[in-house]
């Protein structure tokens, strides 16, 4: 064998080895990939590009998600542009998102309103397992000792919101809405000068073992009842989408 032939043919097995390493590699880290967007340590959607898993297979119409013994049958679309391929995965956190105001996933006909720069319409929204996080009166009362009485605002009495101002920090504020002395709702909003986006942070119970974080640009306020009860209608709906499912199989 010449040398230019003995050049060809290692440069050959080098790419050869090379193109198998990186399938493997890829076939190996999409499910670990896929985990870490279902349960909010990495957004779903970072999935779209590496969808190697079972190719030629569809993906499940549904993915079961079960935290704390709550099982949650929830449409691909709200995992993002991404989806999973797993019917099932168990875990402790999970990220999904929406379109206000009427809580629709991403679509052909929604893609657009989710890829625009900033909050627009889109919420972000968490389920975790509660363990050792407290309930929203705890966090009330852990927190509410550092920001100042309540400021005098009209906009937010008219949402039915008092409205507080962390004075080392003026940007920062809380919105609350209390019934019989009790919080019912709490939002952490920032309001910088040039923000492009401001958004509001929203910290709920939705059991006694689950608790919820979700987020949304802070214009959409005014709705925050819509809001808060279109979420929790929609987890129930998940919910019995998922009682459904089992009780088919």
């Amino acid at each position: 064998m010449s040398k230019t032939s003995l050049k060809i043919t290692i440069k050959h097995t080098v790419w050869g080895v090379l193109l198998i390493l990186l399938i493997v590699g890829a076939v190996l880290i999409t499910p670990v990939v896929g985990l870490l967007a279902a349960f909010g340590v990495l957004p779903a959607y970072l999935l779209a590009g590496l969808d190697f898993v079972g190719l030629g297979k569809p993906y499940p119409e549904r993915v079961i998600v079960e935290i704390a013994d709550h099982q949650f049958a929830i449409p691909q679309g709200y995992f993002g542009s991404g989806g999973l391929r797993r019917e099932k995965i168990k875990g402790s956190r999970m990220q999904i998102r929406a379109l206000l105001p009427d809580m629709k996933p991403y679509a052909e006909d929604t893609k657009q309103e989710f890829d625009k720069p900033g909050w627009g319409r889109e919420i972000s929204i968490g389920l975790g397992v509660r363990e050792s996080r407290p309930s929203l009166a705890g966090v009330y009362e852990r927190i509410k000792g550092q920001y100042s009485e309540p400021v005098s605002s009209e906009e937010m009495s008219r949402m039915g919101l008092a409205l507080y101002r962390d004075p080392r920090r003026h940007w920062d504020e809380l919105m609350v809405h209390l019934e019989e002395g009790k919080v019912t709702y709490m939002a952490f909003c920032k309001l910088l000068e040039n923000m492009p986006s401001p958004s509001c942070d929203v910290y709920m119970d939705y059991t006694d073992d689950i608790y919820i974080d979700y987020s949304f640009a802070r214009d959409h306020l005014e709705h925050w009842r819509e809001i808060d009860g279109g979420l929790r209608e929609l987890l129930r709906h998940f919910e019995q989408a998922a009682k459904t499912s089992i009780n088919n199989q």
